[in-house]
């Protein structure tokens, strides 16, 4: 199977190919900033494809660790294209990387896929791979706009932060507000296992809770019953942003009674991209990606977690969730060969269509469905919201 994605590179990744994907990267695209999250083999894939990009007579900005947004940020402000190393989300063993143009736009599925057939150009071997920490202005320019939404610091205020062993910096920007931070999993390897029973304990006992992904691009939020959904965060966020959400596909309805919002397909590429097209000031994903294009166009859980903090410092998170609409979601799916004739049949047999930008989004039951064909595997997956009877289960049974 192809490790190349539809907006990345996953897979168990060798050295010799990380460093010609580097020459060939360099070829195109010229003289990179490049990071990674704080797993060794992360940091050594990296480093093979910096000496790529060297070898074929380009210089390299190499960041060293931090999370990707701030990667994608460090190549917006020096005008270079960016390329994270990660291993976020993945099995052991496989790795990945994650790229972004000179304007910190992640990879369209079209220059994921121009990547395979890039050129290898002839070793010059004169380009320099320079250090660079640019954590400060990474700061500064969160904390910039953190103080352009809100007027207030965040003293007395208390988080519980989960970095789940990976690049998350938010703990050190909520102390820099003036909050008072318990951090766990800091111990920067690979990704640290779950410990949600804790934290739900924990959550009457802090203002906030948050836990980060590996590479720090989503944040979600937990009290004492679990992870808020993110539709709910979603719906909490438009009483600080004011204007049109740009929605992944899988996002709750709920969150159309509280802004107008343009649906797009699942996925970070897709909803930086639909954010331009649609003059969105907001971008959300049910997963825990958040993005502020005028911060920057990719998602970021450290601008997000301060965010969240500044919404809730003057008002009880729990309060706030509590006042929303529940949401109920059950999920499933289906192996299947031929995905594409299998969605054209879905197409064809449902009423009510609410979006196609993804799969088919419809009502269903009294529910809202949704099926959408997976990107990386032969599978259909099926989500019903508010499900009636027989649930998710006779959905499937509907178009097996």
């Amino acid at each position: 199977m192809s490790v190349f994605k539809k907006y990345d590179i996953r897979g168990l990744l060798e050295e010799d190919f990380v460093y010609e994907l580097g020459m060939r990267f360099a070829g195109k695209y010229g003289s990179p900033v490049v990071m990674t999250d704080p797993k060794k083999a992360s940091k050594r894939l990296s480093r093979a494809f910096a000496k790529g990009v060297a070898e074929a007579g380009f210089n390299v900005t190499y960041c060293g660790v931090g999370p990707t947004d701030m990667c994608s940020v460090a190549g917006l402000v020096l005008q270079k294209p960016s390329v994270m190393f990660t291993a976020s989300h993945l099995s052991d063993g496989q790795e990945g990387i994650k790229f972004h143009d000179s304007e910190g736009l992640p990879f369209s599925t079209e220059m994921i896929a121009e990547l395979r057939s890039l050129k290898k150009p002839a070793e010059a071997g004169d380009g320099r791979i320079v250090e660079r920490d640019f954590t400060s202005e990474y700061f500064n320019r969160l904390l910039t706009r953190y103080r352009e939404l809100f007027n207030y610091d965040l003293r007395g205020f208390k988080v519980l932060v989960d970095l789940k062993n990976g690049c998350g910096l938010s703990h050190l920007l909520l102390k820099r507000l003036g909050a008072g931070v318990d951090v766990i999993n800091t111990k920067g390897s690979d990704p640290g296992n779950g410990c949600l029973e804790m934290l739900k304990e924990k959550a009457g006992d802090y203002d906030l809770v948050l836990i980060h992904d590996f590479d720090a691009d989503r944040v979600v939020v937990v009290n004492g019953e679990g992870i808020v959904h993110g539709s709910l965060i979603a719906c909490l966020l438009t009483k600080v942003y004011s204007g049109r959400v740009v929605a992944s596909i899988d996002t709750s309805q709920v969150l159309f009674d509280y802004a107008p919002v343009t649906s797009s397909k699942v996925g970070d590429p897709f909803v930086a991209r639909a954010i331009i097209q649609h003059d969105a000031c907001l971008g959300v994903e049910p997963s825990g990606h958040y993005t502020d294009p005028l911060f920057a166009p990719t998602s970021s859980g450290s601008l997000f977690a301060i965010i969240l903090a500044g919404l809730a410092y003057k008002n009880n998170i729990n309060e706030l969730v509590s006042g929303l609409p529940p949401v109920v979601i059950e999920s499933a799916s289906l192996n299947v060969d031929d995905k594409a004739s299998f969605m054209e049949r879905v197409k064809q047999r449902v009423s009510g269509i609410i979006s196609d930008v993804d799969g088919v989004k419809f009502d269903f039951n009294g529910g809202t469905a949704l099926v959408r064909p997976s990107g990386t595997e032969p599978i259909i997956r099926f989500h019903l919201e508010n499900p009636g009877n027989g649930g998710v289960e006779e959905l499937v049974r509907r178009f097996r």
